[in-house]
């Protein structure tokens, strides 16, 4: 299980649907969860454990994108 920051630009170009107007996403899949660096610390540390959640399989709401 791993959660990597990006950039915008190399977030954005991430598979999905609506990669700009995210700020997280994970790949239960292959364990990978990636999440934008916003600079604000708080936001990116929020970002990073809710996408930790996803790849544990815990709390796969509406807003997961199965692709």
């Amino acid at each position: 299980m791993r959660v990597t920051f990006l950039d915008d630009v190399e977030f954005d170009g991430l598979p999905g649907v609506n990669m700009e107007s995210k700020v997280g996403v994970a790949y239960p899949e292959i364990g990978e969860a990636y999440a934008r660096r916003t600079g604000l610390s708080v936001l990116d540390v929020f970002t990073a454990m809710h996408e930790m959640e996803h790849l544990k399989g815990d709390s796969l709401d509406e807003h997961y994108d199965a692709e």
